[in-house]
C-alpha cells in the first residue's frame, strides 16, 4: 500500500473542509490525497505524506480561507518538516470562500 502515491494533494487550512472533501469522495474521483494543515486525518497523516514524497510529479494545491491565517497556507507547506521542506514541488494556492 505505501508504494502507491496519488497524482495530487489538496491541503486544507481547516480539518472540517478536509472532512467534507473526504466524505464526498473527492479523493477517489480525482486520485488526490486530502489533508489539512492541522495534520488531519491523524491516523494516516504520516503514512500519506511519506507516500506523497515518492511522487516527483505531485501537484500540491492549498485550499485556504480568505483570512490572514488562511492566505499564509503555502508557507508552512514549503517550510514544515511534516510537509515539503527542501522540495521543489510546485504548490498552488486557491481561495476557499467561507
Amino acid at each position: 500500500m505505501t508504494a502507491y502515491s496519488f497524482e495530487g494533494l489538496v491541503v486544507s487550512y481547516s480539518s472540517s473542509v478536509a472532512q467534507l472533501l473526504i466524505a464526498n469522495n473527492f479523493h477517489f474521483e480525482n486520485n488526490c490525497a486530502i489533508l489539512s494543515i492541522t495534520d488531519y486525518p491523524q491516523s494516516i497523516f504520516s503514512t500519506t505524506v511519506q507516500m506523497l514524497h515518492r511522487n516527483p510529479d505531485l501537484k500540491v494545491y492549498g485550499l485556504q480561507s480568505c483570512s490572514p491565517k488562511g492566505i499564509s497556507l503555502a508557507h508552512p507547506l514549503r517550510t514544515s518538516e511534516n510537509s515539503f521542506l527542501n522540495s521543489n514541488m510546485t504548490i498552488t494556492d486557491s481561495a476557499n470562500i467561507n
